[in-house]
């Protein structure tokens, strides 16, 4: 997909992983009950998400940093 990705090629890729994303895409369009939420280019839309569903998809991912044993954050519909 990486290379893919660096054509001159169109893809659309969909997925849950934000950071799969994040590496392959220039342009995310954010989705919640079938519809688009938010659409923006990947660095953009990681710096300062608009709509409060990406925010909240951006603090439930799990980090490295983040103290040990801390309870993930749950994402309410």
């Amino acid at each position: 997909l990486g290379e893919l990705g660096r054509s001159d090629l169109t893809m659309v890729l969909a997925t849950r992983e934000l950071g799969l994303a994040a590496q392959l895409a220039d342009e995310v369009a954010i989705m919640r009950a079938g519809r688009i939420v938010e659409e923006a280019s990947t660095e953009r839309l990681l710096a300062a998400p608009q709509h409060p569903y990406t925010q909240a998809l951006l603090r439930a991912i799990p980090r490295l940093d983040r103290p040990r044993g801390e309870p993930l954050v749950e994402i309410r519909s």
